[in-house]
């Protein structure tokens, strides 16, 4: 997962590493420019100052405009690397390598976590591997002029790393005990809230109050220390930055007086002490979007499945072309599916109906292999299926992306996916994102997928829903057409396909009508 995700993003991070260390030598440059002008006007040099002003000029407008096409690139690229790693991680969840149960999960997948990502490969992998070098760079430069001094802005710069140390040693104890207090407080006014009636019946109420006044106490002395903490830890925030800022100054300044350094190189040595300090406070953000990175890569490979790992059984009849046995399904103590069994063989018409909430939906999905039943099996081949669920997602990737991919890999046919936008009238809708559509535009855009594919066994989850009456007399006929097997679950008795079964689900368990 982790080599897929970089090969999203390794552009960007190459045109965005260019980029800082494009600014790094910028910074040198003009710095070494202002260091020659004052070692001119010291020595009363003035056509030499003329001349090195020119060129320093030109030298900089074309630093400038190279920095500017490679900042213009640097944003394309992440733009594209973005939409790439999204298409991507839909990539996988069509193709089932990766399990993602909601429209809500698939949603954090492309947004927070796309976000998470975007941001340690645009922003903070560059960053760090410009600053490793520039701090190469700025220390050896440094010590061509005086060795001692390049201990002493390399120490200073590790200055920076002492409020995560005392974050980590400390603070970080301190905050945590005071998000234990507060909850402590707040369930304890909660139980209180909710059993004051048999409080006052035992007669305990001095007892609670006892108990309150102590959780009170509590929050107020970790409110204290956290405050307290809070202001050791912007006072040495403040100390590190007043210390990097003109402790520099005052050290190359005694290193003057020392004759150590000459007074014109001050004007670089200032760029280069600063530039130091800057990559180290770099390298120490870079490590924190790091971890957040990890976390959200972690989380996609957790809901990757391992394909190697899952058993298929084997098609029971040649004539078979789904089949669940013995399904059963529990979310969150309530039993969705019990001990559920349903066979669809070739070319079957097969109606399933049943009140909201029985566990029709629930039973497609584990019968499409989009969810993992408890217990029992549920086998189909997905090479010759197609379908089209109730609850589509909402995805923030352009329509005409995703149809590209289903055609590049073979999913669809391009012709026939044509066909079917005109017949259903969708073809202003293109260009957005299903995110964009109404919820009728997202019905026919994905019926219109699910025809396309041309599959053998074809399975629809309420698909009149939100349609207009032309589009029902559409899908009716190219229902009624279908030479494989159908799987329909619907109310609209519009749907009369001369079905060969008819089931009806009623509390999670399925009955043969």
């Amino acid at each position: 997962m982790k080599s897929r995700i970089r090969e999203a993003f390794h552009v960007t991070a190459f045109i965005s590493t260019l980029n800082h260390i494009a600014l790094f030598a910028l910074d040198l440059v003009c710095a070494w420019f202002a260091s020659r002008l004052l070692e001119f006007a010291l020595k009363s040099m003035w056509y030499d100052i003329g001349v090195t002003a020119v060129v320093g000029i030109v030298c900089i407008s074309i630093s400038c405009c190279v920095l500017g096409i490679l900042s213009y690139k640097s944003k394309k690229a992440s733009q594209d690397s973005i939409q790439s790693y999204r298409q991507m991680v839909c990539r996988s969840v069509i193709h089932q390598e990766i399990n993602v149960n909601t429209s809500g999960e698939l949603d954090a997948r492309l947004q927070a976590d796309t976000d998470t990502i975007a941001v340690y490969y645009n922003t903070a992998f560059p960053k760090a591997i410009a600053a490793c070098l520039t701090l190469l760079i700025c220390l050896t430069i440094i010590s061509r002029y005086d060795s001692y001094l390049a201990l002493i802005f390399g120490v200073l710069g590790l200055l920076q790393l002492l409020p995560t140390i005392l974050y980590e040693k400390w603070a970080k104890a301190i905050y945590q005990q005071t998000r234990v207090d507060e909850e402590a407080y707040c369930e304890w006014v909660g139980e209180g809230l909710q059993g004051i009636s048999t409080i006052k019946a035992y007669q305990q109420e001095s007892w609670f109050v006892k108990r309150f006044r102590e959780y009170q106490r509590a929050i107020v002395e970790s409110g204290k220390k956290e405050n307290r903490t809070a202001a050791v830890e912007d006072v040495v925030t403040q100390f590190i930055s007043v210390v990097l800022a003109y402790g520099s100054y005052a050290i190359l300044g005694v290193f003057v007086l020392l004759e150590r350094i000459d007074i014109s190189h001050v004007p670089l040595l200032i760029v280069l002490a600063q530039r130091s300090f800057t990559s180290i406070e770099a390298l120490v953000d870079s490590r924190m979007a790091q971890f957040r990175y990890q976390k959200a890569v972690m989380r996609l490979e957790n809901n990757a499945i391992n394909k190697q790992s899952i058993v298929i059984p084997k098609c029971p009849q040649p004539d078979i072309v789904a089949q669940a046995s013995n399904i059963s399904k529990t979310y969150d103590g309530k039993v969705l599916l019990s001990n559920v069994s349903l066979c669809v063989k070739q070319n079957e018409r097969v109606l399933l109906m049943g009140a909201n909430g029985s566990g029709k939906t629930t039973l497609m999905r584990i019968l499409l292999g989009l969810c993992e039943p408890d217990t029992g099996y549920a086998w189909h081949d997905a090479t010759t299926s197609a379908f089209s669920l109730q609850e589509e997602p909402q995805l923030n990737i352009p329509i005409c992306k995703i149809v590209d991919t289903l055609v590049r890999d073979g999913d669809i046919t391009y012709t026939d996916f044509l066909k079917h936008v005109h017949a259903f009238n969708i073809a202003d809708i293109l260009t957005q994102k299903p995110a964009e559509c109404s919820a009728g535009q997202r019905k026919k855009l994905y019926l219109a997928i699910a025809l396309a594919r041309n599959a053998e066994f074809l399975v629809l989850d309420e698909p009149t829903n939100h349609l207009d009456v032309d589009s029902i007399k559409y899908l009716l006929e190219k229902l009624a057409a279908h030479h494989g097997s159908l799987l329909v679950c619907t109310h609209d008795v519009r749907l009369s396909l001369n079905w060969n079964k008819i089931y009806r689900m009623k509390e999670g368990t399925l009955y043969e009508a």
